[in-house]
């Protein structure tokens, strides 16, 4: 199935896919797709043509995790448990510093789980959102119900019920962002946390790559912030933000090839990737620091 679903823009106003503004202006162009700026609500956007919904049920597929082609996603997440939760480990400690006592998780996007097995270790009552049916089966095994699979536009829990929530690279990939968290605001009990690890399009890096930059992912990555732009939808929904750091990322060396072949479509990335995709090689860690990916936290 293929997802290249934009169409030529230069005839036609493109509404924002936040606010419908219509005050948008081009932003890049990459691999066939088209970002746009809303002048309205400041935030970057894929100009797309996705029923949002049966998009994430025919996307969000084993492939995604397991280095399919046609996926910018991860080249196996199974494998990389241990690097993943390394990138986890110190985001949780800082969590703690804020919270007490600690009450129910809602992690976003929870994928295998991962997460939820290092906040509940902490004392934390986990419950999941995860949208791919693939890996919500697989984070169900270990946690049962408290993992609905759904998208979280469609999920249902009750108001002012959850110390923590948390978003890691999920903004990007929501249908629209200001409901988004306008709903967190309301599941949030007062005091809580919610905790957002995405891009900083504002970066210097970010800048310097223009076009090339890695967070502009389509057809994924529907929506770009930068620290400030998200500052702002958090105060709009009633959140605080009380803190933001730069955050760098290990990644298994297979990953980092992943990522070049598709996103950056480099043939040499490729023909390596599929050399060491299996190998001991293939499983060393790197660590990625370009001062383009940010930690928010933000209280109710």
């Amino acid at each position: 199935m293929s997802y290249s679903l934009c169409y030529s823009y230069s005839m036609k106003k493109v509404l924002c896919k936040n606010c419908q503004s219509s005050n948008t202006s081009p932003k890049i162009t990459k691999n066939g797709f088209h970002y746009f700026q809303c002048n309205n609500c400041q935030i970057i956007f894929l100009a797309h043509s996705h029923v949002y919904e049966r998009f994430v049920k025919n996307f969000y597929t084993k492939g995604y995790f397991t280095g399919g082609e046609r996926f910018s996603g991860y080249n196996n997440y199974e494998k990389n448990k241990k690097i993943i939760l390394g990138n986890f480990r110190p985001i949780i400690q800082e969590i703690k510093k804020y919270l007490s006592p600690y009450g129910k998780h809602l992690d976003i996007g929870s994928a295998f789980g991962y997460l939820l097995e290092l906040t509940q270790n902490e004392g934390f009552d986990p419950y999941g959102i995860e949208p791919s049916r693939f890996a919500a089966k697989i984070a169900q095994k270990k946690f049962g119900n408290r993992i609905v699979n759904s998208t979280f536009e469609k999920a249902q829990f009750p108001k002012n019920s959850f110390s923590l929530i948390t978003m890691f690279d999920v903004v990007e990939h929501l249908n629209s962002p200001a409901k988004a968290f306008k709903k967190v605001a309301s599941l949030l009990a007062p005091g809580g946390l919610l905790v957002i690890w995405t891009c900083d399009q504002g970066s210097f890096f970010a800048r310097l790559c223009g076009s090339f930059w890695h967070f502009y992912t389509a057809p994924q990555h529907l929506f770009v912030f930068n620290k400030h732009v998200l500052a702002s939808f958090l105060k709009k929904a009633g959140l605080t933000t009380i803190r933001t750091v730069k955050k760098g990322k290990w990644v298994s060396l297979a990953y980092f090839l992943h990522l070049a072949r598709t996103i950056q479509k480099s043939k040499t990335a490729n023909i390596l990737f599929h050399l060491i995709q299996d190998s001991t090689i293939g499983n060393i860690p790197i660590y990625l620091r370009f001062n383009d990916s940010i930690i928010v936290f933000a209280k109710k």
